[in-house]
């Protein structure tokens, strides 16, 4: 990154009040150069997703939610987290994981696992909603849950996965019943996985285990994958942003990482496919071919 770039950069993180109230910032912005730059750079942070703004929402009243940890099993670090409950403005419960932190929550029937850089709402005597990441299901009674485009009633140890406008369901131990948006209901068996899309039927196919399962031991794992869906996990276990440019998104690729050291996984991604890697800032990455 050039030292225009990096200046811009820093700029960008303050305010526009704080900007346009220092007199530094004039003198900066009307060097040569430096108006283009920092326009192009706006752009670029404008264009990337962003997560709701869960920051401003207010800590809740205790509620029948309670606070859990959990100790990962199987990875050589141990990550211990508790359970960040939120909510929302019309009281609806919300529970949010940070970045490299697991977490577990009671459910009235079981329990609910979250992984990191995760969001699942918990509407009363409503469906849960995994808004972002993952989540494992564990509970012996049915409960009913919900991804875009499809409504399911979860028995036994289902694992879910937000993946761009869609999402995954994988029946680890149990059934899974679906009810899509379009077309009828289906069954889903122990061993059994289905994609979900808005407007769309499922497409069921036998599911990879050991994929399903490897978040809850500490490591990513994908087998022919868009690269846009490895880069969006990657962004839930990895402080600042990885973005995709040039159409990217669409090869299929293959891997593992440990969850705890993703910056090995972007390593991985980023020799194996020949990419080349502009760090802007500390926490934007842009890999292109």
């Amino acid at each position: 990154m050039s030292r225009r770039e990096d200046q811009a950069a820093r700029w960008l993180l303050r305010s526009a009040a704080e900007r346009q109230a220092s007199p530094e910032f004039a003198r900066w912005i009307a060097q040569p150069g430096n108006r283009q730059v920092f326009a192009q750079l706006s752009v670029l942070l404008e264009e990337l997703p962003r997560e709701p703004e869960l920051a401003a929402l207010p800590l809740p009243a205790p509620r029948k939610l309670s606070r859990r940890q959990m100790l990962a099993a199987g990875g050589a670090t141990a990550v211990v987290a508790t359970a960040a409950a939120l909510s929302l403005p019309d009281g609806t419960p919300v529970l949010q994981s940070g970045r490299g932190a697991r977490i577990a929550a009671d459910l009235p029937a079981g329990t609910l696992l979250l992984d990191a850089g995760s969001r699942a709402e918990l509407p009363e005597g409503a469906a849960l909603r995994l808004i972002s990441g993952r989540a494992e299901i564990r509970c012996p009674e049915p409960v009913e849950a919900e991804l875009p485009g499809c409504r399911l009633i979860a028995q036994g140890r289902v694992s879910l996965h937000r993946s761009g406008r869609g999402g995954e369901v994988s029946v680890i131990g149990g059934r899974c019943r679906l009810q899509p948006d379009a077309g009828p209901q289906l069954v889903l068996a122990a061993g059994q996985e289905a994609l979900v899309l808005p407007g769309e039927m499922p497409q069921v196919r036998d599911s990879d285990l050991a994929e399903a399962l490897a978040w809850t031991e500490g490591r990513a794992v994908f087998e022919d994958r868009p690269l846009r869906a490895v880069v969006e996990d990657l962004n839930r276990y990895r402080a600042g942003h990885v973005q995709l440019l040039g159409g990217l998104g669409a090869v299929r690729v293959s891997g593992s990482y440990p969850t705890d050291r993703p910056e090995q996984g972007l390593d991985g991604l980023v020799a194996g496919l020949s990419l080349t890697r502009r760090d802007v800032t500390p926490w934007l990455v842009l890999l292109s071919a």
